[in-house]
């Protein structure tokens, strides 16, 4: 409907019945009603991030059995022990993770302090029959 039509709709002329129904003006009965909200139950809460999912999956709470007595533990200790295991027993991806973590936060050296000099990682060392 045109602007012109609008007006000339809207303005109730002699005789006529005034426009109450119709584009731009529901029925009374449907308005919204003063001092209630448009949205009463709000924005449904949406779905978690992909951070959020991880966080709580890594902070779990996991029983493991060490030594022969259960212990409860976070999921992150765990991998990250896992991790660690896997590089002491020669898996060189492990050991590559390892090496970046350490020199990312500073533990490359026992002290604590990152080696000025680069660190060399020798793999395919022979292993003796017995092990």
């Amino acid at each position: 409907m045109s602007r012109r039509a609008m007006k000339k709709a809207t303005k109730p002329g002699p005789g006529t019945k005034p426009y109450d129904v119709g584009y731009g003006r529901p029925p009374v009965h449907s308005r919204y009603k003063k001092g209630r909200s448009g949205n009463p139950k709000g924005r449904p809460k949406g779905a978690k991030s992909m951070k959020a999912l991880l966080e709580e999956a890594l902070s779990s709470s996991v029983t493991i059995v060490e030594n022969g007595a259960p212990k409860k533990t976070e999921l992150r200790s765990i991998i990250f022990r896992t991790l660690c295991a896997k590089a002491a027993k020669g898996d060189a991806r492990s050991t590559a993770v390892v090496v970046n973590l350490m020199q990312q936060f500073g533990l490359a050296q026992p002290g604590g302090s990152v080696p000025n000099q680069p660190l060399y990682i020798v793999t395919g060392v022979p292993r003796s029959k017995d092990e």
